[in-house]
């Protein structure tokens, strides 16, 4: 809710810098994220703390990279 309320707010007043979520962010979450309206999102624990570090990655960079990710610009940051 906080990402969304912020981006119409962003739109509303015509700013333009990217809105970033750091914190929390996992794989079961970060496409609800983007879909609010972050633009960076800040990946630490959910990356660093999954079973396998390499694989949660690559699964991080297939989400962000999918079609159905509005921009497919969308910067991941370990």
């Amino acid at each position: 809710p906080k990402v969304s309320e912020l981006r119409k707010i962003m739109e509303k007043e015509n700013y333009d810098f990217d809105l970033e979520v750091d914190g929390g962010i996992k794989l079961d979450n970060v496409e609800q994220v983007l879909k609010a309206g972050a633009d960076v999102i800040v990946v630490g624990s959910g990356i660093f703390k999954a079973p396998n570090i390499s694989e949660a990655a690559k699964k991080f960079r297939e989400l962000l990279d999918a079609p159905q990710c509005e921009s497919g610009d969308h910067e991941v940051k370990t």
